[in-house]
């Protein structure tokens, strides 16, 4: 059996306009514009992942998450392998 385990911390800066914005149109009309929520100016962002593998089974989980004074965003995920 084969325990793997990894983690990752990091800080993201945003340069510039930190608003998306997209001009679009549809068929036969006019464009407009699309605005998104402003991005964190800056924040931390982190992982984190184990994977037990033994023979050709493995299971993985992972999370990982941004934090910000304005906002957090948090993910998880979890995954089975089988080879044969």
């Amino acid at each position: 059996m084969k325990l793997t385990v990894g983690s990752y911390l990091g800080w993201e800066h945003a340069f510039g306009d930190s608003t998306p914005e997209m001009q679009v149109a549809l068929a036969g009309g006019g464009g407009f514009n699309i605005q998104g929520a402003p991005l964190a100016d800056d924040s931390v962002v982190t992982s984190l992942s184990a994977e037990l593998s033994y023979r050709q089974v493995s299971i993985t989980a992972r999370y990982g998450g941004s934090y910000a004074s304005a906002g957090q965003s948090h993910e998880g995920r979890l995954g089975l392998k089988v080879s044969f």
